[in-house]
């Protein structure tokens, strides 16, 4: 059976590793429609707390996203087959990308080929949207407390510092409506700590960032720590 399900793992991740078109926000989209819907693996709810997990920790979140239902399927094998399965191919075509880059100086024209995919991942996105939304807006709080952090992010504020501040909220109103006032204070530690972090980091990050792609000549070792620090 485990290894039926790693088999499992491996080709539903090598796929949507090679065919997924669009960033995580898409990759996600189809995970859900892929292990929710046809193969039940998870149930929504489940799915829908992996979402907020993965957005509270560093890294790309479609990454750790099939990681974790990885591990939920078939334990550390699960998770370790799971995230090759889903890395390696990206990592191939950027490398033949790359290659005909350096080769020909530039990269084939796809321009018309992006500007047919673009509808398509956005219309796949509103649809796991719709379907997560009326999952996780069960009470009116909740789908206050969710439109205004959409509105947060949609207005500029920085969509990790949102989402904290969307989480600390939540955490308010459950202490308050469950009456659990005992180990409030480790999250709001963590959460503080989290969000000072973000403020104090995130403009010298994003300089970082553009200092480094306009250094011509920059070692591999640097360029590797770099994206290293930033995963």
């Amino acid at each position: 059976m485990m290894r039926k399900n790693i088999f499992d793992l491996m080709r539903l991740f090598l796929k949507l590793g090679t065919v997924a078109f669009g960033g995580p926000a898409a990759h996600i989209a189809i995970m859900e429609e892929e292990v929710v819907n046809r193969r039940r693996w998870l149930t929504r709810e489940h799915f829908l707390d992996l979402i907020g997990a993965t957005n509270l920790i560093p890294g790309p979140n479609s990454t750790e996203m099939v990681m974790h239902i990885g591990y939920v399927r078939a334990g550390l094998s699960g998770l370790i087959v799971s995230g090759l399965s889903f890395i390696l191919p990206a990592v191939i075509i950027t490398g033949i990308f790359a290659w005909a880059y350096m080769k020909f100086g530039a990269l084939p024209q796809v321009s018309h080929f992006l500007f047919g995919i673009k509808p398509v991942v956005i219309s796949i996105i509103l649809v796991a949207v719709v379907r997560l939304g009326k999952t996780a807006a069960k009470t009116a709080s909740l789908t206050i407390l969710g439109s205004g952090v959409a509105v947060a992010s949609l207005l500029g504020i920085n969509e990790v510092f949102a989402l904290l501040l969307g989480g600390v909220t939540g955490i308010i109103l459950y202490t308050f409506r469950n009456k659990t006032y005992k180990n409030i204070t480790g999250w709001f530690v963590l959460t503080s700590l989290q969000t000072t972090g973000l403020l104090i980091d995130g403009n010298t990050t994003a300089v970082a960032t553009v200092s480094a792609a306009g250094v011509a000549g920059v070692s591999l070792w640097k360029l590797g720590l770099f994206f290293l620090k930033i995963g």
